[in-house]
């Protein structure tokens, strides 16, 4: 590699539904209408259990990352989702949005470690 250049480490297409989920978590924050919220449901339970079918396919069950996915999916379902109050919904979304944030700087910082043993 010449002096100078960088690496990119280039996004997925599961990475990038990582952060779109993030950011219209992070949307919840702001009052926004109902069908917004119903609307986040449904794309936050497909992302997680899109995420958990990969997560599964590559590493098993023993990543930590499986149930993670798992329990959001279950717990931001649209068909039975529990009465938290406004206060706890956005914790979720706070702490939801973070992890899926923080699972992408995981996986480019392991993307860029691989590149540059190569």
């Amino acid at each position: 590699m010449a002096e100078g250049s960088r690496m990119r480490t280039s996004l997925t297409p599961l990475s990038l539904l990582h952060i779109f989920i993030a950011i219209i978590l992070f949307v919840c924050l702001l009052r926004m209408p109902y069908w917004y919220y119903s609307v986040v449901t449904i794309l936050t339970t497909v992302g997680m259990v899109i995420f958990l079918f990969d997560r599964v396919r590559k590493s098993g069950w023993t990543d930590l990352r499986v149930y993670f996915y798992a329990v959001t999916a279950v717990l931001l379902n649209p068909i039975a989702r529990p009465s938290l109050g406004r206060r706890g919904w956005n914790t979720i979304d706070i702490v939801v949005g973070s992890i899926l944030v923080l699972i992408v700087l995981i996986d480019a910082t392991k993307s860029a470690a691989k590149q540059r043993e190569e």
